[in-house]
């Protein structure tokens, strides 16, 4: 019987009991309307039919509206259409051929010699299957081309909704494969129902069904199904919608897996389906497919049998006919129509296990393609350890697992072979991944390349640093940190650490290090991954935790160097990883076996009511000496999230379960210091038990802690409760892992991953759970999660069939490598899809630049800091640049297009003038009467400047401009000062106390940039001063002033307000941590000439410094003292520099160093003290810290003068900072002093720059220098050779640094 009559059927047999039951509606559950409105939706009730004008007979109100003589009416005269019409749906008809117009019949299709020409199903068929074209196609005959309303019971409707799946032709239809089958042959009683993980099936009718509430934003619908034996309870968990869709008394099908839980077993998110005659057979497997709102199993199951039965034997199988032969296959028709209806449950399986074949081997098939193409003519550096391998495993104080040498040897073999390597190094946690790692990375320094290794966290990246300073002899290395010499490799080499804390000047020294080949090994986070870090040596990149990485950002770290090596690392595959390792994208290597002694971590579910046995249990190892964590999912209480945070947490264990115990806080919104002692502290056992956030997951070690309690456990996934569970278990004591839930019952998916995770502590076994819960994402895109399109049956569990598929990918290209012959085109037609789902983002080669594109051209989002300007594409809590937190403000960039030639008319032309013509007006300075401010701007101010005044805030900016404009307006100066963060209350108060209240100075309160400007031309003022330049804003710019767009903005408008009037104007601007202006480089870049105040925090002296100035010298420095009556020039700046010398300490020694126009002599001090920390500190001020790290190791090594162990800290005196290489000798005379506790000789000066050789070189103007400290009273000074005499002062001449040490009393001592 044909779909049509048996609709028709049911259509009468649905009347005829309206009528016996005597019109109550109620024949069909929900009552002929909503039957009739679905029939119409599915395109059953056609125009023009008999039916569609009885629905137009009906009142507004519907069927429901009559009464029962007018339903009688309507329902007679309904049948009497029916059975005369029998209601066959309208189809439109196909789109007609050419040949369709001619009177004559068809031409017969013309005969082919060989193989048909395969083309694509619909989208590419994922299957990789594929149809033969017609050349000629006759109207009344389905074919792949058809269109999906061709199919039966497809109505207009239906086609959009049926467009949602992917499905728009009838061979679309027939790759649209079930995702799984109402088992009818196991159609179990309720009471036959046992809890399991393998879906049941049953069929009952709906007693109560009604929307409910769990918790206090999760919704859902809670049904309760009867069917005579029993009652069943159904969940649908976030699914509100479902008690819309279902009414109670109606008959359904559900099917899922059943659980019991407080005595009585439920369904939980199970499948359902109104159930009536024609919904099952017995004894059947009845498939279930992909649906959409709106689109019925019914109908979905009509069309796609109807697409099968007519088209399944023209389907061309990607699997080649010889090598199907060989591998005995089946029938590719055989296997689509035994999978859509399948006669028993193994039947369905090797349908689809047959099909699975066809999609790997079209996968597989492009990645070998793809693979072979990138290797052709990308050559890798051949890196290798040689003979230094022997000596790096016996430096080891361990001895490598068998599973470890395995790993190492075929990394080995793929850095020695020509083409980049890219391999996945997989292991559990703390099985040993990142000591064969660093035995990679040092195989790229031995054979003269760089090595970067990426970790996700700052304390990741320090334990690596850490480690690898260890396993390199960090004991035993100079005091220049990260410089080794391990004697088994044969040279030095070093190591540097680039993490988003660092300053700026810091960052700048370590990318100057690493694109020049100052740096062999480079350990970061993110901030690897910034443009203006090059690595251009760079041979192998290592990835850590490398699932907290996206694609986009592994290619990028590649792309730093010429095609360099790949390996990643992790302990728990995403479900991506899993995708990309079985297409064969990764060459895999596994540690599969611990160290030895390692014990399996126990892991429990704790349910709230149980805590007190937990804290009981807890309490019970912490007695026995042993730590613990417990981690919490917040840093603060939540007022919307019900879970417990880290904060709360601290205080309610440290006063109520915990009183007693030792325990300390741990978050990410603490400054570095703060988290680095209290893990310090945890780490010595100083804290018993540590309470943390998210930022423990990698990167801890501390073999002691032996418990993890874990809150709001079903709030995590499962990667970071096994990432969690690897911070214990890693000493040869028994660990515990406590997972606690906030609620009794937290929902089917978590409660599936927290049973996972008591069930295993594999993690890749977890991974399979992760991979079956999230699907694995694009497989060359760059999702992490969700369905794989290009995959419809096989699935990456699949390991078997996928290792066959492999083998036969291998064998066909080895007979035809780019599938060119004709019974390979099936084939290639398959592959063709997923080679143009391959983006050049996850493809090792290099990226591409691609040519400007229309549709390319779109508006970005990112976000800004509003302190110093730095950008990111994603929300962060704390600024990557100035460390500071809470300061990214939202924005959206226009898209950019391509340059193209301007269409407007050439502008006038602009007048020229000859160099000579224009006049030389040396006389026209402004000076301000203050000799140490004029001296720095190089004689005074210049009408129509632009000068910046930068400094930290206190340091006295506002005084000395106030200063400053009293003094020009006294000479007769039209001064405007704009007090944008003062009152002018404020800066009259300011005024009286500097004593220049009476100056005629013009006070602008004004903060709006162009309102200031105005009136300060319209007053006439020759001078203006903005004080600060981040207090005034540009109006109509959306964002607060102070923020880059404000101060770009505004330092253009300066420099044209100056330039365009001849008025000199003075802003001053706040600096960063780094010593910089607060907002954009530009701003410097604009303005004429930038001063910048130096000092001690404290100190009276203040350093005014040059460091830009387009009228005078640059690095001028003028010296005042901070008094009660303002800023007061020195006249004398050596001597108040060293006012407070004392000769008689030890680490103290005088230099002279040439700071702009003059000489200045000044003090450098040194403190050494020992310390028992793994790596001692080294704090510089006001000088260069990687100066100190370079005189440090010249010292040890040159001059026998070790400081090793022990916390060095080294000073300038009055706050000055040493740029002058003439001041090495007398810091390393000061560090000499400082180690050895012996003071310096009284009277004795130090001159010599200082090279890593430990010679001592001349230093320029010498004579001036010496004359300075001979006008001080120094007697002596130890001076290079050869370096002119000076009345007055003895020089002592000292080649190397062992010389100049030998002029002291100590000699060679070490400390």
């Amino acid at each position: 019987m044909s779909a049509v009559a048996t609709e028709a059927g049911r259509l009468i047999r649905v009347f005829e009991l309206e009528r016996d039951r005597g019109f109550d509606n109620q024949a069909v559950v929900g009552g002929l309307d909503r039957m009739l409105i679905q029939m119409v939706e599915d395109g059953v009730i056609r125009k023009g039919t008999a039916l569609e004008a009885r629905l137009h007979a009906l009142p507004p109100g519907g069927y429901r509206s009559l009464d029962p003589t007018g339903r009688d009416a309507w329902v007679t005269a309904t049948l009497v259409a029916l059975r005369r019409e029998q209601i066959a749906p309208v189809r439109a008809p196909a789109p007609p051929l050419p040949v369709a117009h001619s009177p004559s019949p068809p031409p017969p299709a013309r005969q082919r010699t060989g193989p048909r020409a395969p083309r694509r199903l619909g989208t590419g068929g994922p299957s990789g299957a594929s149809v033969p074209a017609a050349v000629a196609e006759d109207p009344g005959r389905l074919t792949p081309d058809s269109p999906i309303a061709r199919l039966p019971g497809v109505g207009r409707a239906a086609v959009a909704r049926f467009e949602r799946l992917g499905v728009t032709t009838a061979g679309d239809a027939v790759f649209l494969f079930p995702r799984r089958f109402n088992d009818f042959t196991d159609l179990r009683k309720i009471s036959d129902l046992r809890p399991g993980s393998q879906p049941q099936t049953v069929v009952g009718t709906i007693f109560t069904i009604g929307e409910v509430r769990f918790g206090r934003r999760l919704r859902g619908t809670q049904a309760v199904i009867t069917d005579g034996s029993g009652m069943l309870k159904a969940m649908w968990w976030n699914m509100p919608f479902v008690a819309r869709a279902l009414s109670e008394g109606q008959r359904v099908v559900l099917s899922g897996r059943v659980r019991e839980y407080r005595g009585r077993i439920q369904m939980e998110n199970p499948e359902y389906e109104p159930a009536d005659d024609d919904s099952f057979e017995a004894g059947r497997l009845q498939p279930v497919y992909p649906a959409t709102q709106g689109l019925g199993q019914r109908t979905i199951r009509n069309a796609v049998k109807a697409a099968v039965e007519a088209l399944a034997g023209e389907v061309a199988d990607p699997v080649p006919g010889w090598l199907g032969r060989e591998e005995g296959l089946s029938p590719v028709a055989r296997a689509i129509r035994e999978y859509h209806f399948p006669s028993h449950p193994g039947a369905a399986e090797e349908a689809r296990q047959r099909l699975a074949i066809g999609e790997f081997l079209a996968v597989q098939a492009a990645v070998l393609i793809r693979r072979a193409e990138w290797q052709q003519g990308n050559d890798a550096p051949s890196l290798s350890l040689e003979s230094e391998r022997a000596g790096f495993l016996r430096s080891l104080p361990f001895p490598l697992t068998r599973a470890q040498e395995r790993c190492l040897s075929e990394i080995e073999g793929d850095l020695r072979g020509p083409h980049p390597m890219l391999r996945l190094l997989q292991g559990d946690v703390g099985s040993g991944k990142t000591v064969v790692a660093f035995a990679a990375m040092l195989a790229a320094v031995r054979s003269g390349y760089q090595a970067a290794l990426m970790a996700p966290t700052e304390i990741l990246a320090e334990q690596h640093y850490r480690s690898l300073s260890r396993l390199l002899g960090g004991d035993q290395v100079s005091a220049l940190d990260g410089l080794f010499a391990p004697p088994w490799l044969g040279r030095p080499l070093r190591v540097l650490m680039l993490t988003g804390s660092l300053t700026a000047s810091q960052k700048r020294q370590i990318r100057g290090d690493a694109a020049h080949g100052g740096a062999d090994i480079i350990i970061g986070t993110h901030a690897l991954l910034e443009d203006d870090v090059a690595i251009p040596q760079l041979g192998l990149a290592v990835i850590d935790e490398q699932h907290r990485f996206g694609v986009l950002q592994r290619a990028r770290l590649r792309q730093k160097g010429m095609n360099p090596h790949l390996l990643v690392m992790t302990a728990t595959p995403i479900p991506r990883t899993l995708a990309l390792t079985v297409y064969g994208d990764l060459e895999v290597s596994t540690i599969d076996e611990m160290p030895p002694g390692r014990k399996p971590v126990r892991t429990r579910w704790y349910q709230p009511h149980e805590r007190d046995d937990a804290y009981a249990f807890l309490r019970k190892r912490l007695d026995a000496g042993e730590q613990a964590y417990i981690i919490c999912p917040l840093v603060e209480e939540s007022e919307t999230l019900d879970v417990r945070s880290a904060e709360e947490e601290f205080e309610r264990l440290r006063n109520g379960p915990l009183r007693g115990y030792e325990l300390e806080l741990l978050h990410g919104r603490m400054p570095a210091r703060q988290k680095d002692d209290v893990m310090g502290r945890f780490s010595r056992n100083e804290a018993r038990v540590l309470v943390s956030t998210s930022v423990v997951e990698v990167g801890i070690d501390v073999p002691n802690a032996t418990v993890i309690v874990i809150e709001g456990a079903e709030r995590f996934g499962l990667s970071q409760l096994h990432q969690f569970r690897g911070r214990v278990g890693r000493s040869g004591k028994q660990s515990y892992c406590l997972l606690f839930s906030s609620e009794e019952d937290p929902g089917p998916e978590a409660r599936e991953r927290l049973e996972a995770m008591c069930e295993t502590t594999d993690g890749f076994e977890l991974a399979e759970v992760d991979l079956r819960m999230r699907g694995e994402g694009e497989t060359w895109g760059r999702l992490q999660s969700g369905s794989n399109t290009m995959l419809r049956v096989a699935r990456l569990t699949d390991r078997d069939i996928l290792l066959r598929a492999r083998s036969m990918a291998t064998r066909v290209l080895a007979r035809d490598p780019m599938l060119q012959k004709p019974e390979h085109r099936a084939l290639a037609a398959a592959v063709n899809p997923s080679l143009k789902k391959a983006p050049e983002a996850n493809c090792p080669a290099i990226a591409r630049v691609r040519p400007y594109n229309a549709s390319m051209a779109r508006s970005t989002r990112g976000y800004r800091c509003r302190e110093c300007g730095w950008t990111t594409v994603a929300y962060v809590g704390r600024c990557g640049e100035c460390q500071q937190w809470n300061t990214l403000d939202q924005f959206d960039s226009a898209p950019r297009g391509p340059l193209v030639r301007s269409s407007r008319p050439a502008a006038l032309p602009g007048r020229t003038l000859a160099l000579a013509e224009v006049p030389d007006e040396p006389g026209r300075r402004m000076t301000t009467d203050i000799p140490e401010l004029d001296r720095v701007l190089g004689g005074g101010l210049v009408p129509g400047s632009l000068v910046l005044v930068g400094g930290d805030p206190g340091i006295g900016k506002s005084t000395l401009m106030l200063q400053a404009a009293a003094r020009l307006a006294d000479q007769g100066q039209a001064v405007a000062y704009v007090c944008g963060e003062e009152s002018p209350r404020q800066v009259r108060m300011r005024a009286s106390r500097l004593d220049v209240g009476a100056a005629p100075i013009t006070l602008i309160p004004e903060s709006s940039l162009d309102a200031a400007l105005a009136a300060a031309e319209g007053a006439g003022a020759t001078v203006v001063i903005i004080d600060s330049i981040q207090s005034v804003y540009i109006e109509g710019l959306e964002s607060r002033s102070g923020g880059p767009a404000q101060l770009a903005e505004a330092g253009a408008r300066l420099v044209a307000f100056a330039k365009g009037n001849e008025i000199c104007t003075i802003v001053t601007g706040h600096v960063t941590k780094g010593g910089e202006i607060a907002g954009p480089r530009l701003l410097e870049h604009l303005v004429d000439a930038v001063l910048y105040f130096e000092g001690a925090e404290g100190g009276a002296l203040r350093v005014l410094r040059a460091v830009k100035n387009r009228f005078g010298a640059t690095d001028e420095v003028g010296v005042f003292e901070m008094t009660g009556s303002g800023l007061q020039s020195v006249e004398n700046p050596s001597s108040a520099l060293l006012d407070a010398h004392d000769a008689e300490a030890s680490g103290c020694a005088v230099t002279a160093v040439i700071e702009g126009s003059r000489p200045l002599a000044v003090e450098v001090q040194a403190l050494a003290v020992p310390t028992n920390l793994a790596s001692p500190r080294r704090i510089a001020a006001g000088l260069e810290t990687s100066r100190l790290h370079l005189l440090l190791a010249v010292l040890a090594r040159r001059g026998g003068v070790n400081a090793s162990g022990m916390d060095v800290v080294a000073s300038v005196s009055g706050g000055l900072r040493l740029r002058d290489p003439a001041a090495d000798l007398a810091v390393l005379a000061a560090l000499a002093s400082a180690v050895s506790d012996r003071p310096l000789p009284r009277g004795t000066a130090y001159l010599g720059e200082v090279a890593l050789s430990g010679a001592i070189r001349p230093v320029q103007q010498a004579q001036r220098r010496l004359i300075e400290l001979a006008r001080l009273g120094f007697a002596r000074a130890l001076v290079p050779p050869g370096t002119p005499a000076v009345e007055g002062i003895t020089l002592i001449p000292a080649r190397t640094v062992r010389d100049a040490l030998s002029h002291q009393e100590w000699g060679n001592r070490e400390s």
